[in-house]
């Protein structure tokens, strides 16, 4: 694998389902908001203590990282069930038409996830 020092890598963490939907669509057991936070909260934590270590045996800066706050998890993010890990920032994502839930809740250094629609 060939570096490309002037560019800057950013992991993305956290958890999704199939097709674009959310993981609990699909799976009986987990019901509860609690029960999908912590779920996420957990993967994205492994997640995020694997690049970390990855990064510091190979003697390399830890790599920034990120998580978006899809539609389903503004709810379980605003409740406190969904933790991000510690230096993971989070990227807000709208409803698909540019409206952006949960924005007031952003903290120095978050981003913004939207795409350009036509109405016409």
């Amino acid at each position: 694998m060939q570096l490309q020092p002037k560019r800057e890598v950013i992991f993305s963490v956290g958890m999704r389902g199939l097709w674009d939907s959310s993981f609990w669509e699909y799976d009986p057991y987990v019901t509860t908001d609690k029960q999908k936070g912590a779920l996420i909260s957990w993967a994205a934590g492994n997640q995020s203590d694997f690049i970390n270590a990855t990064a510091q045996a190979a003697g390399r800066p830890v790599p920034k990282q990120m998580s978006y706050t899809w539609m389903e998890l503004l709810q379980l993010k605003d409740e406190g069930y969904l933790k991000l890990p510690d230096g993971v920032k989070a990227v807000w994502a709208d409803g698909g038409y540019g409206f952006i839930r949960g924005w007031q809740n952003a903290s120095e250094g978050d981003g913004l996830y939207t795409r350009e629609f036509n109405m016409a």
